[in-house]
């Protein structure tokens, strides 16, 4: 193992490669469809109830759930592109994009435990979180990733090969 001054050595052979997939916003889709529908099909009572025409209760409606989901659709691009999960020998490297502070690597002697947890609809899909504890850290949950037990599975082989818990 390198020293602790000694930075990471991103040369490290690679085990697992993981990210958001795009089954991942698949159920968050099909919640929104939802929501979408109700909201456009309901709109024109909802609209008498706050004192809209409904033609205006309309209008309203249609622009709030196209920019709903180009929201919905800018998410699943930059997470899709952006959220990196590599798995080496010595390290776990997560990388969520430019909107956030780089993470340092995770030392793999230092996790404690790696569980994973997806609601019934993910589950459907094969998605799910990997959440992996670390000595005298915070939990590190890493989203939107298909087959999670498959990458869980490999970071508990990898902490079992260097020696770890």
């Amino acid at each position: 193992m390198a020293s602790p001054t000694e930075p990471p050595d991103p040369g490290q052979p690679d085990l697992y490669w993981a990210g958001v997939s795009g089954w991942a916003m698949l159920p968050g889709v099909i919640v929104a469809g939802a929501v979408s529908a109700v909201a456009m099909l309901g709109g024109p009572p909802l609209g008498a109830f706050v004192g809209l025409p409904a033609d205006w209760t309309a209008f309203v409606l249609f622009w709030v759930t196209v920019v709903f989901w180009i929201g919905i659709g800018l998410t699943w691009i930059y997470r899709g592109a952006s959220y990196v999960y590599r798995l080496t020998p010595g390290r776990l490297y997560l990388d969520f994009g430019m909107l956030y502070r780089p993470t340092p690597p995770v030392e793999l002697d230092r996790v404690e435990a790696v569980e994973v947890r997806a609601w019934a609809l993910r589950r459907l899909f094969g998605v799910g979180s990997v959440i992996v504890h670390t000595a005298g850290g915070r939990p590190i949950r890493m989203r939107g990733i298909f087959r999670p037990h498959e990458f869980a599975d490999a970071i508990r082989a990898a902490i079992k090969k260097a020696g770890g818990a």
